[in-house]
């Protein structure tokens, strides 16, 4: 597996979809749990993040990741690559094919974005700080989903709501963990919430990343752990 740093050299374009992630970034996650439920054949690279390689702005001018290249299209912020993922290989549906539907999960993974994600990023280095925010909003989480009344926000099977949604929340036994905090959540106040952590948990695609990209708990761990130490170890449990 390569990890693209300062003075790595851009790879060559290759046959299949390359998506630029990193082992433990959330955004990227979403995108890899929905490659697979698309049936994708597809390879990736891991982008060193604090350690970003010049040529990466060729790639993506916002120098982020993910970013995902087919040949001579580049396609990057996540949204924008969930959609053009769902027209690109349509045979596999991961959005709604009711107008209205989609527009309420677009809705819900905006809102996503700003009141919990925001939430999660700082949490990396102060979570105590954050954990009753974060509590606000997954409750709000757990109504909506108990509102639906269905296995995941996609109906009986995950979309890519779920996918962004879980990208983010499977980080939060991690911090906690790294922080040493005594945060928890009321498995019957949250219980829709746990049951689709679990239903979650056990999908596939989340399973087959974990394994392909060593993205464990213990892994998870011992990253957050470096971050706070001020050395962040990209290849920890290799």
């Amino acid at each position: 597996m390569a990890f693209l740093g300062k003075d790595s050299q851009r790879p060559p374009k290759s046959s299949k979809p390359r998506l630029y992630t990193s082992r433990f970034d959330p955004y990227s996650a979403g995108i890899r749990f929905l490659l697979g439920a698309k049936g994708i054949d597809y390879e990736y690279v891991y982008v060193d993040v604090h350690d970003k390689p010049d040529w990466f702005k060729d790639v993506n001018p916002a120098n982020r990741i993910p970013t995902l290249e087919i040949g001579d299209e580049i396609v990057y912020e996540t949204f924008v690559i969930y959609d053009y993922l769902e027209e690109k290989y349509p045979a596999v549906k991961t959005q709604p094919a009711d107008a209205y539907k989609k527009a309420k999960d677009k809705i819900f993974v905006a809102h996503t974005k700003e009141y919990l994600t925001t939430k999660i990023t700082d949490a990396v280095k102060n979570f105590n700080d954050g954990t009753e925010a974060i509590q606000r909003v997954l409750k709000i989480i757990d109504g909506i989903m108990g509102e639906r009344g269905t296995d995941y926000l996609g109906g009986d099977q995950p979309n890519f709501a779920d996918f962004y949604l879980f990208g983010w929340v499977e980080l939060l036994p991690a911090l906690k963990a790294a922080h040493e905090s005594s945060f928890d959540l009321d498995r019957k106040e949250f219980g829709n919430y746990f049951a689709w952590i679990f239903r979650m948990d056990k999908n596939v695609h989340v399973e087959n990343d974990r394994k392909t990209h060593k993205a464990d708990l213990k892994n998870r761990t011992a990253f957050f752990k470096s971050v706070l130490a001020g050395s962040p170890n990209i290849k920890v449990g290799l």
